[in-house]
């Protein structure tokens, strides 16, 4: 969630960084009063949630009280980038002898908040970085440790600071980072920061980015979201829990699952058609839900038709199909839509019936078959899960925990216990598997080696720490929307822990034949030779699904997650799988945001011999918008799913324009 300047500038101002005198207005009337208690001479700044706002006209100078009032006429009315300005902020002129770049930020690569300053403020800190990387000043913080004084005193050196101005510098950066960790930002920027005529240091301009996903411990940040800067759709599909981007195209898009939703509006295109939306409804939703985030896309007059296209792991299909019923009777649809489910049998039964329903009214199912049967072929050892697993379910008892509890037991995976605070003493699955308090009980009675995790993202972090500090070697983290610090935080403690951990975010880890971790539906693949790595949840399903239809089986199934701070990468599951005698080939499944894409291309450039053939969803999505993963953005220019296409066959590499053609070019 962005913030404007001058709310940046709030949170600035209560902790007590110098910033420019000034106030907002929304009205020329009111900056020609502001202007006048500020001595005529201000700066009119647009008040915009995009960049480049002094390039389109939307920052200017002002002389005196009058121009200021003309030039807020001006702004007041321009659009800058599609954004209508409807307030501006009005600020002292403050003169400067030298301007900065100073910025904390999360680093994907490390894994850490990265401090980043240089002597050339003002401008783009990202052109600086690309066309004078010696003038940027970057180091990372320990996300347990904190951000220690030499980091700082070696960023007044770096930047060549006068030593006058040491103290106020750290001070000023040790607030920033206040500001950054009390509000769960990822970006907390001044650019630039100023040496004014008093030989002092003023943040003339403010930037904190917070991080959605921690908005429960933050309820009084959610009401700084500006609704003018989103569609009215995206702050309605917000009340339910839906991510929704509106787009230009007329064929309406339901979808679940990130990576599978940016698929979906990728074969449209690919086949002639134009999304008019992307929309994820996440894991677990309701029928309710469903039903909500349908109205949504029906209510729009742009659509003219509907694809419905879900794969059930988290997301019962019964649920949806309930949904699809209750919004189609009250809105009485008169265009066409098709549903697609593919998932779990009682999905499909409800499917079924829902076809029947709906035959009257224009609208179509499809469904799948039932799949072939999960031990077809030769047992095959596997990576990281295998018959000798004992599992632990942390979150046993919840609604997901339970209902994904009994699909791993059915599938023969060896479930040694669930463990719930509070319920200790319980059994659940008809006293199948007892419940335990903690997970250093349930390990010290069971001898459990890896465990699952279904808590609420508010307690997730805990939850592995939890883990990790039973000794636990593997450790699968299904739940989504965990705050990105609360992750960093964790992959920090797991440096020279003995555990690995596989998400968050995540579908788990299928071995057919072997094991279940996670909420892969196990009936869409059979034991073969093809690994498969993915960072999305339905879009590994329906790969899996593609080739079990080309008769291809999977050695082993691992879903990475798809957030940007995550337990393993493309390349540690990599270097897995060339090691694994039983995987003769490996996909990889990927999608815009980061360089986890273009780093694992180099990787099996230089050490796998495998054949790899890959996916990467996004074509067709907007730069800086979130695709429902927190790490599915493309920001600049970086992160593109052609750039990321481009680098994988520059490796070897073969890429598929859709998922069904990844066994085709499988050996």
């Amino acid at each position: 969630m962005k913030l404007h300047e001058y709310q940046s500038k709030m949170l600035f101002s209560k902790k007590g960084i110098p910033i420019p005198k000034g106030r907002l207005a929304g009205a020329s009337s009111e900056v020609k009063q502001i202007a006048e208690e500020l001595g005529g001479r201000v700066i009119v700044k647009s008040q915009v949630l995009v960049g480049g706002r002094g390039k389109a006209g939307g920052i200017r100078l002002a002389k005196t009280a009058e121009e200021a009032q003309e030039l807020a006429t001006t702004i007041l009315g321009m659009e800058i980038k599609g954004l209508p300005v409807r307030k501006v902020l009005v600020e002292e002129a403050v003169p400067i002898e030298r301007e900065f770049y100073v910025g904390i930020v999360n680093d994907r690569r490390s894994k850490c908040p990265v401090l980043i300053a240089s002597g050339n403020g003002g401008m783009d800190i990202e052109e600086v970085a690309k066309t004078n990387p010696e003038k940027i000043f970057r180091t990372s913080i320990d996300p347990l440790l904190g951000l220690c004084d030499f980091q700082l005193r070696n960023a007044a050196i770096g930047i060549d600071l006068p030593r006058a101005l040491w103290k106020d510098f750290i001070e000023i950066i040790q607030l920033m980072w206040l500001i950054y960790i009390e509000n769960d930002a990822t970006l907390t920027e001044v650019n630039p920061l100023v040496i004014n005529a008093e030989k002092h240091l003023v943040a003339l301009d403010a930037k904190v980015i917070i991080d959605d996903n921690a908005l429960f411990r933050h309820p009084e940040l959610a009401d700084l979201r500006d609704m003018d800067a989103e569609e009215p759709e995206e702050t309605e599909a917000r009340k339910f829990g839906v991510t929704f981007i509106k787009l230009n195209g007329n064929v309406g898009c339901l979808v679940n699952g990130a990576g599978l939703a940016m698929a979906t509006m990728d074969i449209l295109e690919l086949c002639g058609g134009k999304p008019a939306n992307f929309l994820d409804i996440g894991g677990g939703a309701s029928a309710e839900k469903v039903a909500a985030a349908l109205k949504i896309i029906l209510n729009d007059k742009d659509v003219k038709s509907i694809l419905i296209n879900i794969f059930g792991g988290i997301t019962r299909c019964d649920e949806v199909a309930k949904g699809v019923l209750m919004a189609a009777a009250d809105l009485k649809a008169q265009i066409p839509i098709v549903v697609r489910l593919v998932g779990y049998q009682p999905g499909r039964r409800a499917a079924a019936s829902a076809g029947k329903k709906l035959s009257n009214g224009g609208i179509t199912f499809t469904g799948s078959t039932n799949g072939c049967a999960t031990g077809r072929g030769e047992t095959i050892m596997s990576i990281l899960t295998s018959q000798n697993t004992r599992l632990l379910v942390q979150g046993i008892t919840g609604s997901e925990g339970l209902f994904h509890t009994r699909q791993m037991y059915q599938y023969k995976t060896n479930i040694a216990a669930g463990v719930s605070p509070g319920k200790g003493g319980e059994w659940v699955l008809d006293g199948k598997i007892p419940v335990f308090d903690s997970v250093k009980a349930a390990v010290e009675t069971t001898g459990a080696n890896a465990t699952v995790i279904f808590v609420p993202a508010k307690h997730t972090a805990d939850a592995i720490f939890e883990a990790v500090d039973a000794d636990i070697p593997l450790v699968v983290c299904i739940t989504e929307g965990v705050p990105i610090q609360d992750m960093m935080r964790v992959t920090c403690y797991l440096q020279g822990k003995k555990t690995r951990l596989i998400g968050p975010n995540c579908p788990g880890i299928l071995s057919p034949g072997e094991g279940k971790i996670g909420i892969i539906p196990a009936d869409i693949t059979f034991p073969g030779n093809v690994g498969v790595i993915s960072k999305s949840g339905t879009l590994t399903y329906e790969v899996l699904y593609a080739l079990k239809q080309a008769d291809k089986g999977v050695s082993t199934c691992v879903g990475i997650g798809g957030d940007p701070i995550k337990g393993s990468s493309f390349i540690d599951m990599l270097e897995l799988m060339e090691a694994d005698a039983k995987t003769d080939q490996i996909v990889l499944i990927g999608e815009i945001g980061g360089r986890e894409e273009e780093e694992a291309a180099e990787y099996v450039s230089r050490f796998v011999t495998k054949p790899v053939v890959a996916f990467v969803a996004g074509v067709t999505a907007p730069p800086g918008k979130r695709m429902g993963h927190a790490g599915a953005i493309i920001e600049g220019k970086d992160g593109t799913a052609q750039e990321k296409i481009e680098i994988l066959e520059s490796s070897g590499i073969r890429v598929a324009q859709h998922p069904e053609q990844i066994p085709e070019l499988l050996a």
